[in-house]
């Protein structure tokens, strides 16, 4: 996940996403540790780091409209981001993007979450998790390739197909209690597959949507795709498909 943000000392918002981010167990590249934030590189070696991802937050302040570096990366953000080539999602503090100067007009077409508070840095933070998902499926194939091999893991463990029977026959407005299954699949799923699990980004995005769950609200398509989809991924990254007998 490339960032972008003010490298200006009294940017408190930047290392706010970042420990979030970090929290939900995105890996932060070296170059936008709290270590390097005042780091010197060259246009070519911003261009080159850029074009190593896919997805990408802006932490858009008044900072970081008045930072030169940050303007830099942007402009070449805009060149990935016009071809195609990179997702962006764009935190905004103390912004509107009614408001931008012509250069950075060009992020309205973004995913944009406007920060009023903690409940706004979550659905922030749902929308990174999205894009990355978007990512990743695009590597697997599709969304339907996933469902398949969760399917064909699924076929071999009995309990766990009782679990996504009860899932799957709730209607979506219940996206609050689809979200508690899925994270009831994910634990079972990491108890008894524990050794075979590979990538844990999916299980921690599960986990934090879980304990954020409202049950008197509708948490509507995000969160409950978000979980879906985690869920099947998870089963992608694992090291092999169990060929132990049904339980």
């Amino acid at each position: 996940m490339y960032v972008c943000y003010s490298r200006s000392k009294n940017e408190s918002h930047a290392k706010a996403v970042l420990y979030h981010l970090e929290n939900w167990g995105f890996t932060m590249p070296e170059e936008d540790g709290e270590k390097n934030i005042m780091r010197e590189v060259t246009y070519e070696q911003e261009c080159e780091s850029i074009a190593r991802h896919q997805e990408a937050v802006v932490v858009l302040t008044p900072q970081l409209i008045q930072d030169i570096t940050a303007l830099v990366e942007l402009d070449i953000l805009k060149s990935s981001f016009e071809k195609g080539r990179i997702k962006i999602v764009v935190f905004l503090y103390g912004v509107e993007s009614s408001t931008l100067p012509q250069r950075l007009s060009w992020l309205g077409k973004a995913q944009l979450v406007r920060v009023t508070g903690m409940e706004s840095v979550f659905e922030g933070m749902c929308h990174a998790v999205a894009v990355r998902i978007e990512a990743e499926l695009f590597k697997q194939g599709d969304f339907n390739s996933c469902k398949k091999k969760f399917y064909a893991f699924l076929a071999q463990d009995a309990y766990l197909k009782r679990i996504f029977r009860e899932y799957t026959s709730l209607e979506a407005y219940a996206a609050g209690t689809k979200i508690v299954l899925i994270y009831a699949m994910y634990c079972y799923i990491e108890m008894r597959y524990t050794t075979r699990i590979t990538e844990p980004f999916y299980g921690n995005c599960i986990r934090k949507l879980y304990e954020n769950v409202d049950y008197y609200t509708q948490w509507g398509t995000l969160q409950l795709g978000i979980a879906e989809r985690s869920l099947f991924l998870s089963i992608c990254h694992m090291k092999e498909i169990p060929e132990e007998k049904a339980v």
